[in-house]
């Protein structure tokens, strides 16, 4: 018995390894070399058991995102301020939701303060009525960067809004404020346009005398 690679974007050291033997009910762990891509991307690697050039099994595959290097991000300038935030990611993409919707939105920030990041270091919406509505902020050091998410919840009015969130220590804001852009359409079919109706000719014999307004004698 032998573990073979049978396709993928990423290419093994090794297309075919040895497998230790197992008993009926006895577990074993596999290992496969593969060498990862240079370039950004999603790559992976399937690999399948094989006893005697026959499959057997079910496929073991392996799945590898490949991101940017750290030395092509931004340079992160120092601050004097010893709570700061920078943004590292766009904040202008537009989100389409229907009224009263939640969606969770997330900003890569970096801490270009003096003092690590905390417990203390918390993410709040500073709409009006949404003021209740915070994220927790992963530990960060100072120079570092990370990725902070929150619940946006929509207007119920449809219509174009802007969702509002900065980074707070206690009770004091620090850093720039992080936008999410909002489109909100109503959910409700439109209704449909009702149908023309066509006069329908009618024929009338005989002659006709007006003797009351409203009333007809033949």
């Amino acid at each position: 018995v032998d573990l073979q690679c049978v396709r993928g974007t990423m290419k093994p050291a090794c297309k075919t390894l040895s497998v230790p033997m197992a008993k009926p009910g006895e577990a074993v762990t596999l290992e496969a070399e593969i060498n990862v891509p240079s370039e950004p991307g999603t790559y992976e690697s399937i690999w399948v058991l094989m006893c005697d050039g026959v499959p057997f099994g079910q496929q073991v595959w392996s799945k590898v995102v490949v991101v940017e290097a750290a030395d092509t991000l931004p340079r992160i300038v120092p601050s004097r301020h010893e709570y700061s935030s920078l943004l590292l990611s766009p904040d202008d993409v537009q989100e389409t939701v229907g009224p009263g919707d939640r969606l969770t939105r997330r900003w890569c920030v970096a801490n270009n303060g003096s003092l690590a990041w905390d417990a203390d270091v918390r993410l709040i919406c500073v709409d009006a009525g949404q003021k209740e509505n915070a994220s927790s902020v992963p530990p960060l050091q100072p120079g570092g960067y990370c990725e902070v998410e929150a619940t946006v919840v929509a207007p119920t009015r449809p219509g174009e809004s802007i969702s509002r969130w900065v980074l707070l220590h206690g009770d004091k804001p620090f850093g720039y404020i992080l936008f999410c852009p909002l489109k909100v359409v109503s959910n409700e079919p439109k209704a449909e346009p009702e149908p023309e109706i066509e006069p329908v000719p009618v024929n009338l014999t005989g002659s006709l005398d007006v003797i009351e307004e409203g009333t007809i004698r033949r």
